[in-house]
C-alpha cells in the first residue's frame, strides 16, 4: 500500500507534468520525474498495475507508452481519488489498450523512420566511397 506522507508529498496537479521527451527508453529515475511521483511508489505501481517494460542487463527501463500509463495511473488515483480496484477495473477497458497499443505503434514507426534514415546515409557514404575508389583490372 502506498504511505499517506508519500501520497501527500505528490503534487495531483497534470498540468505541472513535464513533456514527455520523443525517445524510445526511459531510465526509472526519468521515469519518476516524467510521472511526478517518488521512485519507491513507481515501483509499487509497477508491481500492482504489471506495467510490463523492457529490462537492460541489470536496470529497467520505460518506453514512452508506459510513462503515458503511470501517469494515467497517477491521475485516477491522486487526481480523481479512484480506488486502487477501480483502476485495476479500468486498465483492463479496450479503449485504455487500444490507446497503448497505438502509442506503442507510434514509438516503433518513429523508430522505423531513424532507422530508415540512417541506413539511406550509410547507403550515400557507401556510393561515394566506391565512386572515389579506382577499379583493378586484371
Amino acid at each position: 500500500m502506498t504511505s499517506s506522507n508519500e501520497t501527500r508529498n505528490v503534487n495531483p496537479q497534470w498540468s505541472d507534468l513535464p513533456e514527455v521527451p520523443a525517445k524510445p527508453f526511459f531510465t526509472r529515475q526519468e521515469a519518476a520525474e516524467l510521472v511526478g511521483v517518488p521512485e519507491r511508489l513507481l515501483r509499487q505501481w509497477e508491481r500492482e498495475f504489471a506495467v510490463d517494460h523492457p529490462r537492460g542487463r541489470t536496470r529497467r527501463f520505460f518506453r514512452r507508452s508506459e510513462i503515458l500509463l503511470l501517469r494515467r495511473i497517477r491521475r485516477l488515483l491522486l487526481g480523481e481519488g479512484r480506488s486502487h480496484d477501480e483502476v485495476r477495473q479500468l486498465l483492463g477497458l479496450s479503449a485504455l489498450a487500444d490507446e497503448a497499443v497505438s502509442e506503442q505503434l507510434a514509438s516503433w514507426c518513429g523508430a522505423l523512420a531513424e532507422v530508415e534514415h540512417a541506413l539511406a546515409a550509410v547507403v550515400r557514404y557507401l556510393n561515394a566511397v566506391l565512386e572515389k575508389t579506382p577499379t583493378q583490372q586484371p
